[in-house]
């Protein structure tokens, strides 16, 4: 047997699940999920960034994840949506939440990462709660629970944008679009 299993699985994880979520025969890569919001993709330059190496690869991690839940974010939605007749209910946010509390941030980036961790919580919880009930599409922006991801959303956003002015135009918009394709609003 494999020592530490679970890391080895938690790799595995990470590294299939940054390309493709399949759900029994639904299938929706992190591309696809960007499309269908629509919003551009900007994916996270490691080698450009100024930043340290710890910071460059806990951002490179947390960025991967909140793709991640971006794809259970979508596929819920088209779930909801049509009805149940396409997408899926959203069964990877534990293992997405799990992977984010794993995590130890660099110590300038524990308020990002408590925002991003909550964000997702938050989500995942008007996810289930609109599984068992009507979804109306259109007033999602009034839901409490969006309106409080979405500002911790924004809040992490701003902190990243302060702690580093001087980062290169692509990794400021990847700071953007990675968490903006996050936000429901």
């Amino acid at each position: 047997m494999i020592k530490n299993s679970k890391y080895y699985l938690n790799i595995l994880f990470l590294i299939l699940g940054s390309f493709t979520i399949c759900l029994d025969s639904f299938c929706l890569t992190v591309q696809e999920a960007y499309e269908a919001i629509p919003h551009r993709r900007t994916v996270f330059d490691y080698n450009t960034s100024l930043m340290s190496t710890q910071e460059k690869k806990y951002l490179s991690k947390v960025f991967n994840l909140t793709d991640l839940a971006t794809v259970e974010k979508v596929s819920m939605l088209i779930w909801l949506t049509s009805e149940g007749q396409a997408g899926e209910v959203a069964n990877n946010y534990s293992n997405i939440l799990n992977r984010l509390y794993e995590i130890n941030p660099p110590a300038g980036l524990v308020n990002f990462h408590k925002l991003i961790i909550s964000s997702i919580e938050e989500q995942r919880k008007a996810l289930y709660k609109w599984e068992n009930s009507l979804f109306d599409y259109s007033k999602l922006s009034k839901e409490m629970l969006v309106r409080s991801s979405s500002a911790k959303l924004k809040r992490a956003y701003s902190i990243l944008m302060k702690k580093y002015p001087k980062e290169g135009n692509h990794n400021k918009q990847a700071f953007f679009d990675h968490l903006c394709a996050l936000d429901f609003i």
